[in-house]
């Protein structure tokens, strides 16, 4: 089997480090702003407590803590963190499967532009300088990626994702030649 390039090993691994980063960032994240669990029944009625505050917004403290928008804003630097530390780097046996599944990244082209975007939705908004300092170091890695695709650099997952690929076209390939031979007879 060949091997990755160390360049390409060395891109990986840093990749990985953002993504474990931007796992510190959605803990600190996480930590200083804890989501609320109030939930109100006993005060909530169905008619306005007053002029100035509607029925339906007697929980809204609740909807701006576990609400969709709310969930997806508070943790999506985790969420960003996590995919980012363990997918490309097959991390846990359950990840070495996922990335087969979808066979990401099968280049650096893709990494580059996941970590791009990852470093502007994951990174930026959250946990002051650190936040800003990690969103440009994985923009800035997605476009040294970038270029490394242009030269055709791969880090040593890469290559077996490519070579499991071809692996798997070819046994689809025998087994479509085979029922072809067994319907002419």
């Amino acid at each position: 089997m060949a091997r990755g390039s160390n360049i390409g090993n060395l891109l990986t691994y840093a990749g990985t480090a953002t993504g474990a980063i931007t796992i510190i960032e959605g803990l600190i994240y996480l930590y200083w702003k804890p989501p609320s669990f109030l939930l109100l029944w006993r005060t909530c009625y169905f008619e306005d407590p007053n002029d100035y505050t509607y029925w339906t917004d007697c929980n809204s403290q609740w909807a701006a803590n576990w609400g969709f928008l709310s969930v997806q804003a508070r943790y999506q630097p985790l969420i960003w963190g996590i995919v980012a530390a363990l997918i490309p780097s097959g991390g846990s046996e359950k990840a070495e499967r996922a990335g087969r599944v979808i066979g990401f990244p099968k280049n650096f082209f893709q990494y580059g532009i996941f970590l791009a975007i990852k470093g502007v939705f994951g990174d930026l908004g959250y946990c002051g300088k650190l936040g800003v300092a990690n969103g440009f170091f994985s923009i800035g890695l997605g476009l040294v990626m970038m270029v490394a695709a242009a030269f055709h650099v791969k880090s040593t997952r890469m290559i077996q994702l490519e070579s499991k690929g071809y692996e798997q076209e070819s046994v689809l390939q025998q087994e479509d030649a085979s029922e072809e031979d067994s319907g002419k007879e």
